[in-house]
C-alpha cells in the first residue's frame, strides 16, 4: 500500500505492476493506494504489517503515531509490525546524512525521529516485545545526490556543496538499516 501522491514519483504504480508481473507475483501481491495513517482495512486482518523506508515520507510525526495505531488495529493477536529505516543517528555516513538533511530542509522527506522515540511510540500504541536490530547492508544509496535546482536550493548552496564534498571523500555508502519489530499482545 502506498499513497504515492505525485511528489516527484511519476510512474510508480506502473513500475509496481510491471515488477509484480515480472516476478510472477500478480496473484499473490496487490497494490492499494491509501494513507498509512488511516489504513483502509478491517480490524485484525493481517499477520504482519511492514514499512520499509516509508516513515520518512510521512508528512508529520503525528502521522507516524497514527500509522502505529492503525498497524496495531489491523494486526491479528500475536501479529507483528516490522519497520525498517536508515540509521541516520550516527556520524559514520556523513555524506548520506548531509543529503538527507537537505531533503528534509526542502520538504521532500520528514526529519525522522530517533529510534528510541519510535520504540516509545510503539509501546504507547499498545505493542509489546519491541526490539531493534541493526543491519549493515553495505548498500550504495540512491539517488546519491539531489539534482541541483537553483531556485529550490536558495540559501542552501553551502550545504549542497558540503554534501557533494562529503560524497567525494566518503563515497556513496548507505548507513545501517535499523529494523524495529513489535508484537500485538
Amino acid at each position: 500500500m502506498d499513497l504515492m501522491d505525485g511528489r516527484g514519483r511519476t510512474g510508480w504504480w506502473r513500475e509496481f505492476r510491471d515488477s509484480t508481473k515480472l516476478l510472477k507475483l500478480g496473484k499473490r501481491v496487490s497494490g492499494v493506494r491509501g494513507d498509512a495513517a488511516s489504513l483502509p482495512f478491517v480490524r485484525e486482518r493481517f499477520d504482519v504489517v511492514t514499512s520499509v523506508h516509508a516513515v520518512r515520507n510521512f508528512r508529520t510525526k503525528g502521522e507516524i503515531r497514527s500509522f502505529f495505531l492503525e498497524a496495531l488495529r489491523t494486526l491479528k493477536k500475536g501479529g507483528r509490525m516490522i519497520l525498517a529505516e536508515s540509521d541516520i543517528e550516527g556520524n559514520r555516513h556523513r555524506a548520506y546524512n548531509a543529503f538527507y538533511s537537505l531533503r528534509v530542509k526542502l520538504g521532500y522527506e520528514l526529519d525522522l525521529p530517533q529510534f528510541s522515540i519510535m520504540v516509545r511510540w510503539l509501546k504507547n500504541a499498545g505493542f509489546a516485545e519491541v526490539s531493534v536490530l541493526s543491519i549493515d547492508t553495505g548498500l550504495k544509496y540512491a539517488p546519491v545526490r539531489l539534482p541541483y535546482d537553483r531556485s529550490a536550493m536558495k540559501g542552501l548552496e553551502g550545504s549542497y556543496r558540503k554534501a557533494e564534498r562529503l560524497v567525494q571523500e566518503e563515497g556513496d555508502s548507505h548507513p545501517p538499516i535499523l529494523v524495529l519489530t513489535a508484537t500485538k499482545p
